[in-house]
C-alpha cells in the first residue's frame, strides 16, 4: 500500500489515519467523496448489500461499549435508497470542477434517482459508509470533529465528521460539505460546494 501524507489532504494539525483495505475477519476489523462521492452509485445488487450491512454489523459490534448519554444519536443504520434529488445539482458538480461530459452522463442517469443507494452503519459515534457499485469504496470514521484520511470515490480522502445537533456533518476534501438528516424511514442528504452551490439527494430506507 502505498503511503499517503495525511498533511497534504487535511493541512496542518492533529491527523487521525484508517488503513485503506477490507477486512480480514469480522471479529478484527480495523478502522480504515471527492466530487462524485455526493451521487453515490448508479447499480447494486440487493444480496451484496445484505452481506455488506452484515459485515459492517459485525465491525461496528466489535467496538468498545457505547457510553450512555442523555439523549441517543440518531439512527443512521441501513441500506438507503435515493428516491430524489433537488437544488441545482449540474451547478453544484460544475462547482466541484466536473466536466460537461460527466455531468451529462449523471443527469441522463436522473442523479442516481431510484437506484444509487448506500449503507449505512453505526454505533454511537463509530460509522460505515458504503455506497454500492463496481468503483465502491468504504469510509470508516469517529465523528469527533477531527481530520480522518478515509477511503473516498477517487482514493484517500480527507474527511471532518462533527454534530450539529442531530444532523451528521462531514467536510469532504475542503471542497464540499455533507449534511446528514434523519426523519423515520427518510434520510436528506444536503450537499454544498465551497463556491455555495448546493444540491439534495432524498433518501427511503430499504433495510
Amino acid at each position: 500500500m502505498s503511503y499517503v501524507d495525511p498533511s497534504k489532504l487535511c493541512g496542518d494539525g492533529d491527523i487521525e489515519t484508517y488503513e485503506l483495505h477490507e477486512p480480514q475477519q469480522p471479529s478484527a476489523l480495523a478502522p480504515k467523496a471527492k466530487a462524485m462521492s455526493a451521487l453515490g452509485s448508479s447499480r447494486s445488487d440487493a444480496v451484496s448489500c445484505q452481506d455488506d450491512a452484515g459485515s459492517e454489523a459485525s465491525w461496528l459490534s466489535s467496538l468498545m461499549p457505547i457510553r450512555p448519554r442523555e439523549r441517543p444519536r440518531p439512527d443512521f443504520n441501513g441500506v438507503w435508497l435515493c428516491r430524489a434529488a433537488t437544488g441545482d445539482v449540474d451547478d453544484f458538480l460544475r462547482d466541484l470542477g466536473i466536466d460537461h461530459a460527466t455531468r451529462a452522463a449523471a443527469s441522463e442517469a436522473n442523479y442516481g434517482v431510484g437506484h444509487a443507494q448506500i449503507t449505512i452503519g453505526q454505533a454511537d459515534e463509530h460509522f460505515v459508509m458504503k455506497p454500492a457499485g463496481t468503483n465502491g469504496f468504504t469510509q470508516r470514521f469517529i465523528v469527533n470533529g477531527r481530520p480522518q484520511v478515509t477511503e473516498g470515490s477517487m482514493g484517500p480522502s480527507c474527511l471532518v465528521p462533527s454534530w450539529e445537533g442531530d444532523v451528521l456533518r462531514l467536510e469532504v476534501d475542503r471542497i464540499v460539505t455533507r449534511k446528514y438528516r434523519i426523519s423515520g424511514q427518510s434520510m436528506v442528504c444536503e450537499a454544498t460546494s465551497a463556491g455555495g452551490a448546493s444540491a439534495t439527494w432524498h433518501y427511503s430506507r430499504k433495510l
